[in-house]
């Protein structure tokens, strides 16, 4: 499945692509086995259903404190992907971590500050991905559709 995700600050609008890719097993990962190893938090690659997000960033490259933005390039096949290291076992699941890591991204560009420390700030769940859209929008009016 792809989804165009649209973020809006002030006068701006960030446009992204993000293909989802569904796999049941290792094999069939994108992203090589070694990343979940070094660094999900259970130190272990997943078998069965796992969601891997792709993303497309043309508009994104080059601005401000890009290299700042949570990506991964795969070793397996050069594309860059979301760096979510937790089981996404949802389709729905992985939308919401896409949306937040999105607007993130975003807040990321605009502040110059890596948006995970926002996790801590505002005393969130690292898996609370509706809750941190929440903040980014009605803190900091980034808006994400």
């Amino acid at each position: 499945m792809k989804k165009n995700l649209v973020v809006f600050f002030k006068n701006k609008i960030y446009r992204f692509e993000i293909r989802f890719h569904e796999s049941t097993k290792v094999a069939d990962q994108e992203i090589e086995p070694e990343f979940y190893l070094k660094y999900s938090l259970e130190h272990n690659v997943y078998n069965g259903t796992h969601f891997e997000m792709e993303v497309i960033l043309k508009e994104l490259e080059g601005l401000n404190h890009f290299e700042k933005i949570h990506i991964h390039i795969s070793s397996k096949n050069g594309k860059k992907y979301i760096c979510w290291t937790g089981q996404l076992m949802a389709e729905s699941q992985a939308v919401l971590v896409a949306k937040m890591w999105c607007a993130g991204s975003v807040y990321t560009i605009i502040y110059g500050e890596d948006f995970v420390l926002l996790f801590e700030r505002y005393n969130v769940n690292f898996e609370d991905f509706e809750k941190m859209i929440e903040i980014l929008n009605n803190e900091f009016k980034i808006l994400v559709l």
